[in-house]
């Protein structure tokens, strides 16, 4: 009888162990991934939760509660002159610089955090970097004489603690929001329909909505002063769906005229002035990501293709080359290029920078993650218009013992053969080191000294660069935006 009752129950007991662990599976596969889902991934348990709110404070306190020394606000603001003027005598002849052995003439700053304040000073002595937030940043000169002309040698270094903000934590955090726009995970978010940025209709706007339910605090801040005027899609090609974002977020300036009129008053003063267009590509020349600033339509425009945590190359024909998606966590080595192009616009006088080429190679480990990037072409400059509506570039030319194009050109041409031939560059060097990661970047170029040059970059240079009023403003309104976001991250 045992044996009978034995033959029944125990079919029947594996399957209702089939059918549980099923019904789990499909529980979990159904569980959606929401932004809030990116921070986890940094670290385990709320470590990236944590981390993250570390890292926020950080900002709100170099926002907020940033502090100087008297000294150290006197360079600031000395500083502040010389690059409206474009002065690299000045800068060079400045008191706060001092000698060194090869040449050049160098200064440096350091920052730190204490308690809720950031404190950044002159630092004659490179401090230990120890707590997150640490930094010590070093400025060298040297004044050259190159084909007759003076030129000026430019290099930057930074190095900052970050503790366990480390390149791999940063890398997860980015594959995992791709992976919650991915075609299958948009399908599975129900959120509530949010009351922010209802100019977007899409049903990609679940990304958004889940945006708001998890970050409410932060995507108020941002849906009040951002107009998305295009968001994304899913598509489909070749039988495999993706999700193309074409972003073109626009600045409500109204909304800043009020509390930043000074700011507002600064960015209507960029209509007009420039278009900057930005393409990265793969080995092979696929794109991999666009980017436009058009202070014409007072618009950023980002474009790109993702499934699956990955970006999705585009082939010169259009399509999609799935093969060579790009990943951004493990362990990679990759050959990339950045291709710029410019149009400027200052009082009447039209600038078209053409193509500028650089090199970019990107590697990733477990512990570390290193970019270098090398200027490595450049088109010649053209030039077009009238200054004021009245002076053509001609008449220009024969109040100068050169002409407008050919500085143009040569100060481009002394850019991209800084260094003594070698080229300006830029190293992003970020290592985790036992739960002390740390992040160094140094960048070296060469500007052309040349009066009539400084007076271009000077009317350039005052349109464009925020005064201290403006930066001021600009200040205030990012400790806003990081007191919205640390009080979202409070409550995860």
């Amino acid at each position: 009888m045992n044996k009978f009752f034995l033959l029944y129950v125990k079919p029947a007991s594996h399957f209702l162990y089939l059918a549980f662990f099923f019904v789990t599976a499909q529980l979990l596969a159904s569980d959606a991934l929401t932004p809030k889902d990116a921070f986890y991934a940094m670290e385990r348990g709320k470590g990236g939760i944590l981390l993250a709110r570390e890292t926020v404070e950080l900002f709100n306190a170099m926002s907020e509660h940033l502090e100087y020394d008297q000294e150290t606000e006197r360079f600031f603001r000395f500083m502040n002159g010389a690059l409206e003027d474009f002065d690299f005598a000045g800068i060079f002849k400045s008191p706060w610089m001092h000698d060194e052995t090869d040449g050049f003439r160098a200064l440096a700053l350091s920052g730190a955090r204490d308690g809720e304040k950031y404190r950044v000073k002159l630092a004659p002595v490179k401090p230990s970097l120890k707590k997150m937030g640490d930094a010590y940043a070093l400025y060298r000169m040297r004044k050259n004489k190159v084909g007759g002309d003076t030129t000026y040698t430019s290099q930057w270094q930074f190095d900052a603690a970050l503790k366990k903000f480390h390149p791999q934590a940063w890398a997860r955090f980015l594959e995992t929001l791709l992976k919650v726009a991915s075609p299958k995970n948009i399908s599975l978010l129900k959120p509530a329909r949010s009351e922010f940025f209802s100019e977007v209709k899409a049903p990609t706007r679940a990304l958004l909505d889940s945006a708001a339910q998890d970050f409410p605090a932060l995507s108020a801040f941002v849906s009040k002063y951002v107009e998305l005027r295009s968001w994304a899609a899913v598509e489909k090609a070749n039988e495999k769906e993706y999700t193309e974002f074409v972003l073109r977020a626009h600045l409500k300036l109204d909304a800043l005229k009020s509390e930043f009129p000074r700011l507002r008053k600064f960015l209507l003063g960029l209509k007009n002035l420039f278009i900057l267009k930005l393409s990265l590509f793969d080995a092979k020349g696929n794109t991999l990501l666009s980017f436009v600033l058009n202070t014409q339509t007072e618009e950023l425009y980002l474009a790109f293709k993702t499934a699956e945590g990955k970006i999705i190359p585009t082939d010169r024909k259009g399509e999609l080359a799935w093969r060579d998606a790009f990943s951004l966590t493990g362990t990679s080595d990759k050959k990339l290029s950045l291709g710029m192009s410019a149009f400027v616009s200052v009082y009447g006088l039209k600038i078209n920078t053409g193509y500028l080429g650089a090199s970019l190679r990107y590697r990733m480990s477990h512990d570390s993650m290193r970019a270098y990037f090398k200027l490595a072409h450049a088109d010649k400059a053209k030039i077009s218009g009238a200054l004021f509506g009245v002076l053509p570039p001609w008449v220009i030319d024969l109040s100068i013992p050169s002409n407008l194009q050919y500085l143009m050109n040569r100060f481009t041409e002394v850019i991209l053969n800084a260094n003594q031939g070698k080229g300006s560059y830029a190293l992003l060097d970020w290592k985790k080191n036992h739960g002390n990661a740390r992040l160094k970047v140094a960048a070296s170029t060469e500007f052309l000294e040349n009066p009539f040059i400084r007076i271009g970059m000077r009317i350039w240079v005052r349109r464009f660069r925020p005064n201290e009023r403006v930066q001021e403003e600009l200040r205030v309104l990012f400790a806003r935006a990081t007191r919205a976001f640390l009080k979202d991250l409070s409550k995860l």
